[in-house]
């Protein structure tokens, strides 16, 4: 079976069967680049067994390369030298979301620009799966985002504390899991 699953602005799926030593992640590739020339690209380094691409925003794209087979050292030196159209491409190891409880399905969102609308923020996160409901909070210009998956919020948690960047009209976002508070 195959370890990643898109297209571009689809939905990414993890197989969590797949080995974690041959995932790598590519938060920064250029919106205009094709599944066929990042295929191409990192064919070069090593044989690849599949590419999945999905939109963050309108400037870059999240990507997943599998190899077929753990990267010798030297390979891994390759890849910190790839890039495609002139970009230089952050590749990083992918390690596979934690299993989180049955109860997660929200996450929290920071800095929500004031004129965001609940469609441009499900812009932003729906590629990575089904989304329930959105509820923004103007004044303290925050969202809560929840999903009907639990894997869904995961990835995205776990790809905010990789370095993916998720933007909102523009403007930087910051995603964390949301924190349920008994008042007392």
């Amino acid at each position: 079976s195959s370890g990643i699953n898109a297209e571009y602005g689809g939905i990414l799926q993890v197989s969590m069967d797949q080995d974690d030593c041959c995932m790598f992640s590519i938060p920064n590739i250029p919106v205009y680049a094709s599944k066929q020339e990042i295929l191409e690209t990192f064919s070069e380094v090593a044989e690849v067994k599949d590419v999945a691409l999905t939109a963050l925003c309108c400037y870059n794209q999240f990507g997943l390369v599998t190899f077929q087979e753990a990267p010798s050292t030297e390979t891994l030196l390759h890849l910190k030298n790839v890039s495609i159209h002139r970009n230089l491409l952050t590749v990083q190891p992918f390690f596979k979301p934690p299993i989180i409880g049955h109860s997660e399905k929200k996450l929290f969102i920071k800095r929500v620009p004031a004129r965001a609308s609940k469609r441009d923020i499900e812009r932003c996160f729906d590629s990575f799966g089904s989304i329930k409901d959105i509820e923004i909070i103007r004044h303290k210009k925050c969202a809560f985002i929840e999903s009907f998956d639990t894997k869904v919020i995961a990835l995205i948690i776990h790809l905010s504390s990789n370095g993916v960047i998720f933007r909102v009209l523009g403007q930087n976002v910051f995603v964390e899991r949301f924190k349920f508070k008994v008042k007392s």
